[in-house]
């Protein structure tokens, strides 16, 4: 297992959708700071378009028009006795790989291609990205907001994602886990309240590693601009070779951003990954609207030995499983191999021994025969020699 000497845990508390309520005062978006919370709250300045229903509920819920201009602003609260530093990210709202609404992915990591009247990065901007707030004060953060005069159907979904950005003090550094926080402030775009039916594919399945533990990962996409608020997804990975289900996951309650994809993972349980064919079936629904989809996939040889090489969480049994596998056919084959030539050898021994009885009872009877033909002549001439001797003595 890798060492590390000390790691960096992130406590992201999300102020949205189906998190914590919030109000425009800093003691109701922040843990007080006790020496070990965060230094920094936020709180929204909710606008004049704000959708009545969704209310002052932590995030930013708009109704725009196309070729509007807004500017909304968020305060950042500053609950410590020092000067600190936070910085605010603009991203995209996209899915995440534990199938949630996350603010806090890169640009970079985004896949989906756009167009620029649904493209959040193209719609919103940020005046000031490092904001230096004073000791127990506040200061205004400014997004502008301008949106495309081509009309755009579902949601444009994104956020604002503050971190703390000071550096570690030297006591902080010498702990083994240091607590750092995180805030999210969702913006949601509507032209109207129309609801427009979601569309989900598949993508690539795979095998790969989370945090070094094995994984197959089937690619889930939401194609259509809809956000899918209740998603169930049920899976199964069938060995097309033993004709039996090897993983099984059902998932519910998950969510999905517009126009955003994630990997439904297929935890191994830190089991060796095993070169072959495979089948995946997968029955979803989404907010209401079924799909089905099926696909056959392999796994190479090289993946395989690449993904058992890199996870350090199998155990040496794992490890050694194919290797073990191997020893215990190679024996037995060697086995087979000894007792085939064991029984040849014994067969020729027999046979030889057969061929050697046969030659030496034939040669008997060879022998016999020049006996026989022996005695036989010598008593024709004794035969001979007693009727001469009868016919001497006649005469």
């Amino acid at each position: 297992m890798i060492k590390k000497k000390g790691f960096l845990s992130f406590l992201v508390i999300v102020i949205g959708v189906l998190f914590l309520s919030n109000t425009s005062t800093a003691a109701d978006t922040t843990v007080k700071n006790s020496g070990k919370g965060a230094d920094f709250g936020v709180s929204v300045i909710y606008p004049d378009n704000q959708f009545k229903e969704t209310g002052q509920s932590g995030y930013f819920d708009l109704r725009v028009k196309p070729g509007d201009k807004q500017t909304i602003k968020i305060k950042v609260n500053n609950i410590s006795k020092k000067e600190i530093n936070v910085q605010a990210k603009l991203n995209r709202g996209m899915t995440n790989d534990n199938g949630l609404l996350d603010y806090s992915l890169d640009k970079k990591k985004d896949t989906q291609k756009l167009e620029d009247n649904i493209n959040f990065y193209k719609i919103a901007s940020i005046k000031e990205e490092k904001i230096k707030v004073p000791a127990n004060a506040s200061k205004e953060v400014s997004i502008d907001l301008e949106i495309p005069k081509d009309e755009f159907r579902g949601t444009v979904l994104g956020g604002v994602y503050f971190t703390q950005t000071d550096e570690l003090s030297k006591e902080d550094q010498k702990r083994q886990v240091v607590n750092a926080f995180a805030y999210a402030v969702p913006i949601v775009l509507k032209e109207s309240d129309e609801t427009i039916k979601n569309k989900m594919s598949l993508g690539k399945v795979e095998p790969n590693l989370r945090n070094y533990h094995p994984y197959i990962e089937a690619e889930l996409i939401n194609e259509s601009s809809a956000l899918i608020k209740s998603l169930k997804v049920e899976g199964r990975i069938t060995d097309k070779k033993a004709k039996e289900d090897i993983y099984v996951k059902k998932e519910e309650k998950l969510q999905m951003a517009p126009n955003s994809n994630f990997k439904f993972g297929f935890d191994m349980k830190d089991t060796a990954t095993v070169p072959g064919d495979y089948h995946l079936k997968m029955k979803i629904e989404a907010d209401g609207q079924p799909y089905e989809f099926e696909k056959d996939f392999k796994i190479t040889k090289d993946q395989a030995k690449k993904i058992n090489e890199d996870s350090v969480y199998l155990t040496k049994e794992d490890n050694n499983k194919w290797l073990i596998i191997a020893l215990v056919v190679g024996g037995v084959v060697l086995l087979i191999i000894i007792v085939v030539v064991i029984l040849l050898v014994r067969k020729n021994k027999k046979a030889k021994k057969k061929t050697s009885k046969k030659k030496s009872s034939s040669q008997k009877k060879s022998n016999n025969k020049k006996e026989h033909s022996k005695k036989g002549s010598s008593s024709s001439k004794k035969g001979k020699s007693s009727s001469e001797g009868k016919r001497k003595k006649h005469k």
